[in-house]
């Protein structure tokens, strides 16, 4: 075996035949050097030896893919993709090619190629967790923030609940939305199960500086140095923790320590300030209605959330469901949903494709007959209702949501209701909220609490036609409002007015 130059020596690859001379039977030295030669930003170099190195190893896969991946340090992603597509048809069961392939997409901005190529990567290597986090970073660079945050990030916590990204990645992505209440519930899973995890560490400081809370970010500090003592303070959330940490402290050092610690960033005076961070209104219709979700009856409280300017992914939002066969549907555990023997399309008097469980309900697709093939379609969608389902139940488990049926006539009997409220319990410490007409004109916009769990909230402007819902959009946040204050109180208040 010929040894390879010295990684620091200056090369002279001036021929393919004198790469030649020293790569034959070397595939090691390859790598090494290719590795080098990017560092060294020798890009012309380190084609060359790749290119080489690709004809002597034809059937090395990792030399391939070190090969594909160059021109991505010189920022030619349509090439990379190019070289990574073939390395994927000679070894398509090489799974660091779909990998990086799709990382490479997502980089040049094809979010959309990446979100295909992953869900073949997914179905091709169900057992590779890299696939299920690259699933939701492409609804992340997508800006679809509520399906990542929903099915995507849920699927990596329950399929490898091993791996802490499911945890912090969501949380981070929760931030973004503004709902910090939810990213403060992952990020303390994820601290319970992964203590010693530095990124999950950062996070869980980060998430508290966005909540503004500064004497629990100097607490959470402490306990990340005492964890890693080699932590800077702009480790975390970049140098504006370090903006933050300052201010706690009053003293000049925090700043003085992390610009030594990132030494040509952007110096502290040009960052804005946390106090420039816009605080979240939690109150606000957008950000009050993420923290319901509906159990179905009918389509209403959905469209609500929609004239809110959001668009969270639920089993249920879109489904019309009898209060029996909801029950049936949570004590059986959501079994078989998405499975093909259960699942069909059916096209309804408007043309519309509808997702249909054949034991239970009807879900709206809102795609028209004609843009798209049934055979295409319902693969898709059986797929999307196993996400759904995973997603349901892990916020019925969490119990951090009040879910929301709704079913105005005839209106749902209380026996009934406790056995709904039976069915979510079994889960967890969930709370559902029961939207009924008033029996009494002096309980239109009130909520009752019938008992821990069960609220009953009372809506005269209730349009007969799911479309017209938003209609009565101030009258369900008001009366979303009304049931957050009352949720989980004992005292002797019964009725809350909207």
């Amino acid at each position: 075996m010929n040894e390879a130059p010295s990684t620091t020596a200056t090369y002279n690859f001036g021929s393919v035949e004198a790469i030649a001379t020293w790569l034959d039977d070397n595939p090691d030295a390859v790598q090494k050097c290719i590795t080098t030669l990017i560092h060294k930003k020798s890009f012309e170099q380190a084609e060359r030896v790749g290119g080489a190195a690709v004809r002597l190893f034809p059937d090395n896969q990792d030399i391939g893919l070190d090969y594909a991946l160059v021109p991505v340090h010189r920022t030619d992603f349509g090439e990379a993709v190019a070289r990574l597509a073939e390395l994927r048809r000679r070894f398509p069961g090489f799974a660091n090619a779909w990998f990086h392939s799709s990382i490479v997409l997502r980089r040049d901005g094809r979010s959309d190629e990446a979100e295909a190529l992953v869900e073949q990567a997914m179905a091709k290597f169900p057992d590779d967790w890299r696939f299920f986090v690259e699933y939701g970073l492409c609804a992340s660079y997508r800006k679809a923030l509520q399906e990542a945050i929903g099915p995507r990030w849920a699927i990596v916590r329950q399929r490898f609940p091993e791996r802490p990204e499911g945890y912090w990645m969501a949380a981070r992505e929760f931030i973004r939305i503004g709902d910090l209440d939810q990213a403060e519930f992952l990020i303390g899973q994820a601290m319970d199960r992964f203590p010693d995890d530095r990124l999950v560490i950062q996070q869980w400081v980060d998430t508290a500086a966005y909540r503004r809370d500064w004497p629990e970010v100097e607490r959470r500090w402490e306990v990340a140095k005492s964890r890693h003592p080699d932590m800077q303070r702009n480790d975390v959330g970049q140098t504006r923790m370090a903006v933050a940490l300052d201010r706690i402290d009053g003293a000049e050092h925090a700043v003085t320590e992390a610009t030594a610690a990132n030494a040509g960033a952007a110096p502290l005076d040009a960052i804005a300030p946390v106090d420039a961070i816009a605080p979240v209104d939690r109150n606000a219709p957008e950000h009050l209605l993420m923290r319901f979700e509906s159990l179905g009856g009918q389509c209403h409280f959905g469209l609500v959330q929609r004239a809110a300017g959001i668009e969270p992914l639920g089993l249920l939002r879109w489904v019309a469901i009898s209060v029996e066969r909801l029950v049936r549907m949570l004590d059986a555990r959501f079994a078989g949903i998405g499975d093909p023997e259960h699942t069909d399309i059916v096209v309804s008097s408007e043309g519309e494709y509808m997702l249909a469980d054949k034991r239970y309900f009807h879900m709206h697709t809102f795609i028209n007959l004609g843009t798209v093939g049934r055979e295409q379609l319902l693969p898709r969608m059986q797929r999307r209702l196993r996400f759904l389902k995973d997603k349901l139940i892990e916020e019925l488990t969490s119990g951090a949501k009040t879910f929301v049926y709704m079913q105005p006539a005839p209106p749902v009997e209380r026996a009934t209701m406790r056995a709904v409220v039976a069915a979510v319990r079994r889960y967890g410490p969930g709370t559902v909220l029961f939207v009924n007409l008033p029996p009494r004109p002096e309980q239109d916009n009130t909520v009752e609490m019938l008992e821990d769990g069960l609220l009953i909230g009372y809506m005269s402007k209730l349009p007969q036609r799911a479309t017209r819902a938003a209609d009565a959009f101030d009258e369900w946040v008001a009366l979303c409002r009304a049931a957050e204050r009352i949720a989980g109180k004992v005292d002797s208040r019964r009725i809350d007015s909207c």
